[in-house]
């Protein structure tokens, strides 16, 4: 026989749903001084938004030396990781 379930009090039932216009974001700035952007990774105080803006320009600005873009095919004068999303797309 099993044990019955309980319903604890400590615990909240927060069940908001967050939708997220990913184009939107992307195409624009993100702005991490705004309340609507301070969310952040429980526990820590690693703000999600500034995460996403430091990867997005990783993205954008990372190209691979002359020796390794002529190795993988790749133009060395633009972004490596925007040709391989180009690829992708």
């Amino acid at each position: 026989m099993s044990t019955p379930s309980r319903v604890r009090s400590d615990l909240g039932s927060a069940r908001k749903l967050r939708l997220v216009n990913e184009q939107d974001e992307l195409e624009g700035d993100i702005d991490v001084n705004t309340a609507d952007n301070q969310v952040v990774i429980w526990g820590t105080d690693v703000h999600v938004n500034h995460c996403k803006r430091r990867f997005i320009s990783f993205l954008k600005k990372f190209h691979l030396n002359v020796e390794e873009a002529n190795l993988e095919g790749v133009d060395p004068a633009k972004p490596y990781y925007m040709q391989k999303l180009e690829e992708i797309h």
